[in-house]
C-alpha cells in the first residue's frame, strides 16, 4: 500500500520552492504524465523492479524541480489507467512479474501521479521483446536504476542478483 506520508515527504519543498529530494535509485520525477510514453515509464518500472523498487511521481518540474501538478489532460490519461491492462502489457514486454500500485495525490492543490513499483522477489526482470517507438526497451535487455537513472544493468549488480538467485534455489534444495 501506498503510505501517503512518504508521498508528501518526498514532495517537501526548500525555502526557495524546490523540491529537497533529489531522483535517487528508488525516486523518479517526471512534468506530465502521457499513455504515448508508458513504455518509457515501463522500463523505470523494470528497473526499480530490479533493485529496490521506487517511485514514479508526475507532476515535478525537470530543471529547477518544482512542484507543478499534473494537467487536467495527464490526469484523465493517469485516471484511465487499466491496472489489469497494465500488468498484462508488463508480463507481455518482461519476465516476471513485476507489482506496483497507483495513486491521485493531492498536496497544496495541485494533483500528482504517483507508481509505487516493488522491487521483484525473482529478479532479474528482462526485455522479452522490443517495446516502444523509438524502441527504447530492447529485448534481452536488463534495466537497473542506478542514482537519478535507469539504464542496462551492469555486470556487478547482474552477477550479485544471479548469485542470490542461486542461494535462494539451493536454500530451496535444502528446505526440500
Amino acid at each position: 500500500m501506498i503510505d501517503e506520508t512518504l508521498i508528501q515527504e518526498l514532495l517537501r519543498t526548500t525555502t526557495g520552492g524546490n523540491l529537497f529530494h533529489r531522483e535517487g535509485q528508488e525516486l523518479e520525477f517526471k512534468e506530465q504524465f502521457n499513455l504515448g510514453g508508458l513504455a518509457d515509464y515501463f522500463r523505470d518500472f523494470a528497473a526499480f523492479a530490479n533493485n529496490k523498487g521506487g517511485y514514479l511521481i508526475f507532476g515535478v518540474t525537470d530543471t529547477p524541480r518544482k512542484l507543478k501538478g499534473i494537467s487536467e489532460a495527464s490526469f484523465n490519461q493517469f485516471e484511465k489507467i487499466d491496472p489489469e491492462k497494465i500488468t498484462g502489457f508488463l508480463l507481455g514486454i518482461f519476465s516476471g512479474n513485476i507489482s506496483w500500485e497507483q495513486i491521485v495525490f493531492n498536496h497544496r492543490g495541485k494533483t500528482f501521479g504517483v507508481f509505487k513499483i516493488y522491487a521483484a522477489t525473482t529478479k532479474p526482470i528482462i526485455a522479452k521483446k522490443n517495446e516502444g517507438k523509438d524502441q527504447i526497451i530492447i529485448n534481452g535487455d536488463v534495466y537497473y536504476r542506478y542514482g537519478g537513472r535507469t539504464q542496462k544493468i551492469q555486470y556487478a549488480e547482474l552477477e550479485t542478483i544471479i548469485n542470490k538467485r542461486i542461494e535462494q534455489n539451493n536454500n530451496r534444495w535444502l528446505d526440500l
